[in-house]
């Protein structure tokens, strides 16, 4: 009796293990034929001789079994176009290895020799297939959204989530044992993020304010893809308006601080131009008394010597002079023509002193009304001219003025026949105020400069050049 249930045993056992073989098997078997592919399905047709079978993956294996070698049977076979169903191809034997089209099919039909009867027909069919997976994001709750992706027209072919999601796990259908490859591409800059063959568990990373791609397919039909587009919501501080709101407040601020530098490099540049004016204005007024110091000497010089006629003339000049030094004297610049007109009297004046020659000369070219160089730059330099060079010459005095253009420069030159006593110039208080004018003048304005050079000769005499560089506009 017990050798009688271990038999039975061992049986039972033998007879599972084909079973479970068979399952795990992707060779599905039928009367005369076996067919091998990925992703085999079959169904035979109920009260037809119709067997159909349905794959994943292009390429088939087809096998005979020992019943079609045993049998009389004539086979033929023909493909049927997925583009017209209703129309055959030339039939021919069957191949052992074919391969199919997404949508087209294989038909092999086998018949008797003798009664010409159809034994079977065999439908080999490749299924556009999507492969279904589920994705599952955290909740705000500690749960999971469960989502089954299929086909690109699924329910679910646009999914919206939280801004707290920060990844996603995939995995496949529980009873879907074949191969599914994926690809995830962020929309906004075309890159992909993550793709390769789906894993059980297959995490993925996610930014909130982010719109994904997601493609999944078979690894046997890369040519069928299910097309899914997932958006991460953006966290409050992400909507347009926040940053609006930041780009004004960042702009106006910025606007704010350049504006407030701005603003106290002007006040700081006034100052300096105030302080700068205040100077050369201090400077101007220390020549008026000078002057007028120096005047009022050649007056005294003529009545001394008994030239009360002269005198009163000169004192007529002197005046006239002296009026217009005073309307200009709150002026830091003057027009050339008036400075020109001053000089004009005072060489009349100092003319009927000491009885020399003089000359002003002024080129076609220069519009002098037009001009403005500072007041009273001209009146120490001449009065320099005919103090040192062309009073002790008397009648053989000679003292020209000559105005000129270079390119942009304004040039003047002061010009005498006389001998200088160098050291006696050098030391003197009008030429002292003048340089520190001409200083003050040139730290005001950077563009336009002036410079003064002194040429002393013995025979030929001295020549005073007075540079205004960038002053014409030619």
């Amino acid at each position: 009796m017990k050798l009688k249930t271990q038999i039975l045993l061992l049986f039972i056992c033998f007879f599972l293990s084909i079973i479970s073989s068979a399952k795990n098997s992707r060779v599905k078997n039928t009367d005369y034929i076996t067919i091998e592919g990925i992703g085999v399905r079959d169904g035979l047709i109920k009260d037809t001789p119709e067997h159909e079978f349905v794959i994943i993956g292009g390429l088939v294996n087809i096998k005979t079994t020992e019943l079609f070698n045993e049998s009389n049977i004539r086979s033929r076979a023909y493909y049927i176009s997925d583009c017209n169903k209703n129309r055959r191809q030339n039939s021919e034997p069957f191949s052992n290895q074919i391969f199919l089209n997404v949508g087209n099919e294989y038909v092999i039909e086998l018949s008797d020799k003798k009664t010409n009867k159809l034994l079977r027909r065999y439908r080999i069919s490749r299924i556009r297939s999507v492969p279904q997976i589920k994705m599952l994001a955290p909740r705000t709750d500690d749960l999971k959204f469960n989502f089954t992706l299929g086909f690109s027209d699924d329910v679910h072919s646009n999914i919206s989530l939280s801004s707290n999601v920060t990844n996603v796990e995939l995995e496949k259908a529980m009873d879907d044992t074949l191969d599914v490859e994926y690809r995830l591409t962020d929309l906004s800059t075309k890159k992909k993020i993550s793709s390769g063959v789906l894993q059980p568990g297959e995490m993925l990373n996610v930014n909130s304010d982010t719109e994904y791609e997601l493609r999944y397919n078979y690894l046997a039909q890369p040519e069928t893809n299910g097309v899914k587009y997932i958006k991460i919501k953006p966290h409050w501080y992400q909507s347009i308006i926040i940053y609006s709101i930041f780009f004004l407040s960042l702009t106006t601020f910025g606007f704010y601080i350049i504006t407030w530098k701005f603003r106290k490099k002007i006040k700081s540049s006034e100052a300096q131009q105030n302080k700068l004016e205040e100077e050369a204005m201090r400077l101007q007024s220390m020549l008026n008394p000078h002057f007028t110091f120096n005047a009022l000497n050649s007056i005294q010089g003529l009545m001394n010597t008994g030239r009360t006629g002269e005198a009163n003339t000169y004192l007529e000049e002197f005046g006239m002079l002296l009026r217009k030094s005073l309307s200009k004297n709150k002026d830091l610049f003057n027009s050339l023509d008036q400075e020109l007109d001053m000089m004009r009297i005072y060489l009349r004046i100092e003319a009927l002193r000491f009885d020399f020659q003089w000359e002003i000369i002024v080129s076609d070219v220069l519009h002098i009304a037009e001009i403005e160089i500072p007041t009273l730059l001209l009146q120490p330099l001449v009065e320099n001219a005919v103090k040192h060079g062309v009073s002790s010459l008397k009648e053989q005095g000679q003292l020209i003025i000559t105005c000129r253009e270079e390119k942009n420069d304004l040039i003047i030159m002061i010009e005498d026949n006389g001998a200088w006593n160098s050291k006696t110039f050098v030391t003197g208080y009008g030429l002292a105020l003048t340089h520190e004018r001409i200083h003050t003048i040139n730290t005001m304005q950077k563009d336009e400069q002036i410079f003064l050079s002194i040429d002393m000769d013995k025979d030929t005499g001295t020549q005073v050049i007075l540079t205004f560089r960038n002053w014409l506009d030619i």
